[in-house]
């Protein structure tokens, strides 16, 4: 999944996090909390976090590397994520350590790391871009995504 952009949804509901999927047609909204949207908002600025380096610096410390983000859903339908680490010792050793959703959007954004939505969460959750509104939703959240890059000098879509 590669994230195209963060949206308010309404004033009451705050943040999301637009991901679309590779080679289809599926789209995920992941809510995000201000911060987070902020911060993905500007990747690649100068107002970048600090913590994913150190976080990056204390696994590749004790021997390991962070692959990418899983989303996933509950029990609960509520999504959750997972950051994976491998370990550079060990080939086949994978630890999932949970996290936030907007944690993992963030710390793949940072790292370019890919980002993996589990077939449950897209089945539950996914806006299929085939029909005609969810098309329509995209291009106004696009649209939305340009002229706020307007306003503020971004060029990345």
């Amino acid at each position: 999944m590669q994230l195209v952009g963060v949206r308010s949804t309404n004033p009451d509901d705050g943040l999301v996090a637009v991901l679309v999927e590779d080679g289809g047609p599926a789209m995920l909204a992941i809510p995000v909390t201000a911060h987070e949207g902020l911060v993905l908002h500007a990747h690649g600025s100068d107002r970048s976090p600090s913590w994913p380096r150190l976080l990056d610096d204390v696994i590749e410390i004790l021997g390991g590397r962070i692959g990418r983000t899983e989303l996933d859903v509950d029990d609960d339908a509520r999504i959750v994520a997972r950051i994976v680490v491998e370990s550079s010792a060990h080939t086949d050793k994978v630890t999932a350590v949970p996290c936030t959703p907007g944690e993992g959007l963030l710390l793949s954004g940072y790292h370019r790391l890919p980002v993996h939505a589990s077939s449950s969460l897209t089945r539950l959750r996914a806006v299929d871009l085939s029909d005609d509104h969810g098309a329509e939703q995209l291009e106004q959240w696009r649209r939305g995504l340009s002229a706020t890059n307007d306003l503020t000098g971004d060029t990345r879509d």
